[in-house]
Formats: structure tokens, C-alpha cells, sequence
């Protein structure tokens, strides 16, 4: 009997196995037919579960008698196979391929048992993986084992906090480290209006969930114009906004002004929903509660915007800098009036991160300090509390807020950009612990505009978890010429799946003990829990040395393509010594890990 085991990367409650039907016991089969193939395979049994929680285990068996005229060996390349490689469903439950036994010959007419330890994605669904035996470099064949298994969604998980004895990552209720990756845009909260079609939130969260995704930013937009697209004559309008729009009279977009005083509750029944049905994908949402980017003559504390008399513009200068920052008392108590009213609508809900502000500048720094502050202090008094975060200003200059104020500060996570002595896309430095290290495209100038699946693992083995800006149903009107604004764009396409195959992985293996250990591999990209298991990332391939001094026993080998996640047995090592692996291909991730893990 062989053992195979294949790993599913899923969120894992408690609870493992899940229904399974359980057919009564059959006669013998009868005697094979004639063989008319040399290379040939027929189901005896198959048994899969059909209900799986989310990162619940489950055991599939499956008996496969030789109906073809030639032997099955490993030496021969005769393997089981995951059907669609990378792009198949059998890929979100571990590697691709497993091989027979050393020394094993199943000659025809005989039959194997494969028994494959499976673990179910993190995003729920209804998944069809199948199997069918593969002869390498040959041909695929004989018959295809399917099963049809639904991923309920995830029981309440607790929400997010710092691991305490792993700080670089985020645990949830039941302590279980969780890694966040995934593709954000602009649209995916407040519809944008004029020849910009409605934003697909369901499309969205399939696509999310079909790549393994974990993570997204929610945008919010203050204004209800857009300055570059207003300049360019691009028709827009951008909405719902929180407050009513009641009048008396017209704002400067035409439509009626808002009232200050009343909350616009198909606003935040909205933001609670997209909330929702996020969760039940699996997926966490960093709630944006402020922006940087406005249309001043159209954000509704200008005063010609709303009938309450508020006037932002204190020093008459045409900018509206004072929304963001702790000058004006009136100022500062509407805004924390909003965020109260955003944190109360989604206190309740497990899978919410906050965001202050998106690439807020320099002077912002000591508001966004504030409302750090004031979210904790307003969670205090109801029942959950969740991490609050401070992005970069975009980009290293003197408007900027520094990454080493990002991690001074009182947030719980932070996004940096990309300076001096820190390049968070050619070698990021490894997470220390400190901070929580969300690294986003939309603030590395190195990534923004051809994001490269080099960058998800460089990111990936220093702690530090990558998400992408992505144009993924519509252009952000006003920017059609810059590149971060195309539409489909293989590069983008390409880190999608890799972020997804960093995310399969981030749940293989234990991620509560992983440190970066750059020193442990030739190539510098190490994520390890020493003597446990190892993930190497060798963006040029070739011989790639690891350091296994002082780990003992033996250790499983294996080889992972860095965009799909195909994984390929790569035999054992024992610890004890460096020890130099080659690459099968030019761009490798390495997986090592103890034999008796099993993973």
C-alpha cells in the first residue's frame, strides 16, 4: 500500500472530516477485460468526502487496477496526477503529482490504493477535484476519479489580532496564524457612475476566491468628483456618500447638498453587506476610512456642499488640507462622528481590518495617529475589537510620512514604500516582529506598474505578506495612460496566481513558527522554523544550498513553481550538513520539511 499525501490550502477550524457517502459493500468486481492499451487505468474505488469545512482535512482513497499491457514503476515515470496541473481544482488541495513507491511494479491486472490526506481551500465553494494516472513526458490516461465537495463557509473565527509569539503575522480566534494576500481596486465599494460600468462585486469574489485570495482593501472616496477625471471631461459620479443628500439647494455636482446631521444608511448597509459577503469567501477586508485623493470644490465639507455650515477651507487657500488633521475641533469631531458610525455598523463581523487613510501626506500624520487611537478607544466599549492600520504616503520625499514613523506609530499593521536602505521590492527587508508588514503595489514605485511574481516570494520569505493593486473590471477614469491602469495585463494575471500560490503554501506549512532566516540559504529568501521545515526562494533556480546543520532526521524535498504552485517530489535529505538541492526550472520555490510533519 502507498500513502500519498496532498495538502489543501484552507483556513482550518477544529473540525476536519466532513460527510461522506458511504456506499454499501459491493460483490468482487468481475475479471478485467482484455488490455487494447499499453498505457491504461479503471477505477476499482474511489471515496472522497463530500462536505469539508474550510482548511478541514479529509482522506481520499482511491484503488486504480492496471488495464493497460505495460507495468507501472516510479523509474518509469508512472505517477498520479492532480487533472489541469495549476489550473485545476484537484491544485487547490495540494501538489500535482504523486509518486508509486520505490521499488513498487503494479503489472496489469494488478491494483494500487493511493491514499491522499487532503486539506480544503480557505474560500468556500463547491470544488470538482479529479485524479487520473499520469506516464510522464507520455501521455495522460485511463479513467478520471472526480468528487464534488462543498467548502461550507468558515464558522465565526474570531477576528484578527498579532500573534503574540509570532508578531510578523496576524492569528485568528483559535490562535491559527493567517497570512493575507490578495487583489484590491478602486471600485469595489462606491460605484463611479457616467460611462464606468457598475462594479461586479460577486465577479470580484469569485475571481478572488478561484486564486486562493485572503485579503482586500475596501475603498472609500470622499469627494463625488474625481479632479483628473473632472479635468479630462470624463463623466463620473461618485456615490453613495455617508451623509444625506437633502438639500436645500444643489452642491457643486448639481445634485441636491448634504446634511451633516443624517447619516445616509443605505451607505453603511452597503459597507456592511460587501463586509459580509466577503467573509463568507473566506476573505478579510481592510475598511479605508479616509482618503487622500479629492476633488476640493466637490468634498461635502466644502461649503457650498452641505447646508450645515461647514466650511473646511479655514485658511481660504482652495484646499481642503484641514479634513485631515487636528487643527479645527468641528472638523475633527464630523470625522470621528463617521468613523464611530463605521465601526459600530461592522463591530460584529469577525473578518474587518481598518485602514485610516489611503496615501495620506506628511501633515496627516499626527490625524491618522489620532484615529488609531480613537477607533481602539470607541472598540473598548463593544464586544470585538479589530487591527487598525496606517499606509504610506505613496512615495519616499518630504510630503511623505516616513516607514520608520509606520512603525513608530500605533498601529497594528502598516504598509511602507520603497526608500533608502529598504527595498520592499528587489530584497524586503525581513518583518521583525515590530509591525505587521502588508506590502501593496499601489505604494512601491518598483512593483506598481509591472508587478513580477519575483517580488510575491521575495516578500513572502522575509514575513512580509504582498498584496496587488488591480484593474480588474474597470480603469480608474482620469488615468487611462498609466500603465497600473491597464486591464488584464499578463503581468497582473501572472502575480495573481502567485499570490495564490503563496497563499496555498502559508497554510501547508506552520506558519505560527516561521521566521525569516535569510542565513540558512544561499540565496538569502529563507522562511524556516529551523529543524522543522524550510521555504527557499531561488528567483534564478540552479543549486541552491541549505544549511541543515543543526537539524536531524530526514527531510521530504520539494519543488514548487513560483507563479501556479505545481509542486514536484523532489526525494529526502537528511539534516546534519549544508546541503546543496538543484532546481528542476529556472525560477523555484523550495519546500523542506520533516519527514514525520507530513505535509
Amino acid at each position: 500500500m502507498s500513502a500519498l499525501l496532498l495538502v489543501l490550502a484552507v483556513a482550518a477550524p477544529a473540525s476536519g472530516i466532513g460527510r461522506r457517502k458511504n456506499p454499501p459493500p459491493q460483490p468482487p468486481p468481475p475479471p478485467p477485460p482484455p488490455a487494447t492499451s499499453a498505457d491504461d487505468a479503471a477505477i476499482v474505488a474511489f471515496d472522497a468526502p463530500t462536505e469539508m469545512a474550510p482548511r478541514g482535512r479529509a482522506r481520499v482513497t482511491l484503488t486504480l487496477r492496471n488495464a493497460g499491457t505495460s507495468t507501472w514503476t516510479a523509474d518509469e515515470g508512472f505517477k498520479l496526477g492532480a487533472v489541469g496541473d495549476g489550473a485545476g481544482e484537484a491544485a487547490r488541495f495540494g501538489p500535482g503529482r504523486f509518486r508509486l513507491p520505490a521499488g513498487a511494479r503494479i503489472a496489469p491486472g494488478q491494483t494500487h490504493r493511493f491514499e491522499i490526506d487532503i486539506t480544503a481551500p480557505s474560500t468556500a465553494g463547491r470544488l470538482s477535484p479529479s485524479w487520473q494516472m499520469v506516464h510522464e513526458g507520455v501521455r495522460w490516461f485511463g479513467a478520471v476519479a472526480t468528487a464534488t465537495i462543498d467548502v461550507r463557509p468558515p464558522p465565526p473565527g474570531g477576528t484578527l489580532r498579532p500573534l503574540a509569539s509570532n508578531p510578523r503575522f496576524f492569528a485568528d480566534g483559535s490562535g491559527r496564524a493567517v497570512w493575507l494576500t490578495g487583489s484590491h481596486t478602486w471600485d469595489n465599494f462606491q460605484d463611479w457612475g457616467g460611462q464606468t460600468p457598475a462594479f461586479d462585486y460577486d465577479a470580484y469574489l469569485d475571481l478572488l476566491a478561484r486564486h486562493d485570495h485572503t485579503f482586500i482593501r475596501l475603498w472609500r472616496w470622499e469627494s463625488t468628483r474625481s479632479q483628473a477625471a473632472t479635468d479630462q471631461g470624463i463623466p463620473h459620479q461618485i456615490g453613495p456618500h455617508p451623509w444625506a443628500r437633502t438639500g436645500p439647494g444643489n452642491a457643486n455636482d448639481g445634485r441636491p447638498r448634504f446634511d451633516l446631521d443624517r447619516w445616509n444608511q443605505a451607505y453603511f448597509d452597503r459597507l456592511r453587506d460587501r463586509v459580509i459577503r466577503a467573509r463568507d469567501r473566506g476573505i478579510h477586508v481592510g475598511v479605508m476610512l479616509f482618503h487622500e485623493y479629492q476633488m476640493d470644490s466637490h468634498h461635502p465639507f466644502h461649503r457650498a456642499n452641505n447646508r450645515n455650515g461647514m466650511n473646511a477651507d479655514r485658511n481660504g487657500d482652495g484646499a481642503l488640507r484641514e479634513v485631515h488633521t487636528l487643527d479645527h475641533g468641528d472638523i475633527v469631531r464630523r470625522q470621528e462622528a463617521y468613523a464611530r458610525k463605521v465601526v459600530e455598523t461592522l463591530n460584529d463581523l469577525d473578518n474587518v481590518l481598518y485602514e485610516i487613510g489611503n496615501e495620506m501626506k506628511r501633515d496627516t500624520l499626527r490625524f491618522q495617529e489620532h484615529m488609531v487611537r480613537f477607533v481602539k478607544g470607541v472598540e473598548r466599549g463593544l464586544p470585538k475589537r479589530h487591527p487598525v492600520g496606517i499606509t504610506s504616503s505613496g512615495f519616499a520625499n518630504a510630503n511623505a510620512i516616513t516607514n520608520a514613523e509606520l512603525r513608530a506609530g500605533p498601529a497594528d499593521w502598516i504598509s511602507p514604500h520603497r526608500g533608502a536602505g529598504e527595498d520592499y521590492v528587489g530584497s524586503p527587508p525581513p518583518a521583525d516582529g515590530g509591525k505587521i508588514v502588508i506590502a501593496d503595489t499601489d505604494h512601491l514605485d518598483g512593483v506598481l506598474n509591472t508587478p513580477t511574481v519575483t517580488w510575491v516570494w521575495r516578500s513572502f520569505t522575509r514575513g512580509v505578506q504582498p498584496i496587488l493593486m488591480d484593474a480588474i473590471q474597470n480603469q480608474l477614469p482620469g488615468w487611462a495612460s498609466r500603465p497600473w491602469n491597464g486591464l488584464n495585463r499578463p503581468a497582473v494575471r501572472a502575480v495573481r496566481e502567485a499570490m495564490g500560490a503563496a497563499s496555498r503554501l502559508a497554510e501547508r506549512v506552520e506558519l505560527e513558527r516561521m521566521q525569516p532566516r535569510g542565513h540558512l540559504a544561499s540565496t538569502g529568501f529563507c522562511l524556516a522554523a529551523p529543524g522543522q521545515e524550510y521555504v527557499v526562494y531561488a528567483p534564478s533556480g540552479g543549486s541552491v544550498q541549505l544549511d541543515l546543520r543543526n537539524a536531524t532526521g530526514t527531510y521530504r524535498v520539494e519543488w514548487i513553481r513560483p507563479r501556479t504552485g505545481d509542486a514536484r517530489a523532489g526525494g529526502t535529505v537528511d539534516g546534519g550538513s549544508r546541503r546543496n538541492l538543484r532546481a528542476p526550472f529556472s525560477d523555484a520555490v523550495l519546500y523542506v520539511y520533516r519527514d514525520s510533519l507530513s505535509r
